[in-house]
């Protein structure tokens, strides 16, 4: 496969997605499946960003998990610039790593935008789902998931925020300190992450 026919093929799966009905998308992505194809890497995460934007028409907006679990329990700093986002795959590092790109400041659970509407992701809370997060941000602008690689089934973050916002039993949001690094300033603030109660009763009461 030439790089021609690389990009000719993702225009097309967009094309019956159809994404151009929608300028802001949330990818996730796994791209083993096209490693093989001999092309470098940076030249397919190119041809992908492009593809994406070129199916939404001007002023799209791209959103990209950029999550770092990793850091939770620990003494690591959280550096909204140059931390890593952790098992979340090249293509949202691609993102992460774009010159224009806005990252929300949970330092477990981020997420990373690029542009119209990227600047939504500025003004959110300390918490990772719920009112005022980012998904809250997103599904004010009635966003599309777009999975690249990975079953439905594997990519359903989005059902933690419905969670939070219906309180269900077998869930709480637990408080984590956590130092931030934004620029040349380091602080330490509380963050809220939705766990797992140990023990959960949820039998319906007669």
């Amino acid at each position: 496969m030439n790089i021609q026919e690389f990009e000719k093929d993702f225009l097309f799966c967009f094309k019956k997605l159809k994404i151009n009905k929608n300028k802001n998308i949330y990818v996730t992505s796994n791209l083993t499946d096209i490693s093989k194809i001999r092309i470098k890497k940076k030249t397919k995460l190119d041809l992908l960003f492009k593809c994406l934007s070129k199916s939404m028409g001007k002023n799209n907006s791209i959103f990209v998990p950029t999550a770092t679990l990793n850091l939770c329990n620990s003494k690591v700093i959280f550096d909204i610039e140059n931390t890593s986002s952790n098992n979340m795959g090249p293509f949202a590092e691609y993102i992460r790593l774009k010159k224009k790109s806005v990252r929300t400041i949970h330092p477990f659970w981020s997420i990373c935008g690029i542009g119209y509407n990227a600047k939504v992701l500025k003004n959110i809370s300390k918490h990772a789902y719920g009112y005022g997060s980012p998904w809250s941000k997103m599904l004010d602008l009635d966003f599309m998931q777009v999975n690249i690689g990975i079953h439905p089934s594997k990519a359903v973050t989005l059902v933690h925020h419905i969670e939070t916002i219906i309180g269900v039993p077998y869930r709480y949001n637990k408080s984590f300190k956590h130092k931030i690094k934004i620029k040349n300033k380091i602080y330490e603030d509380f963050f809220f992450q939705s766990v797992f109660f140990n023990k959960v009763n949820s039998k319906k009461k007669n």
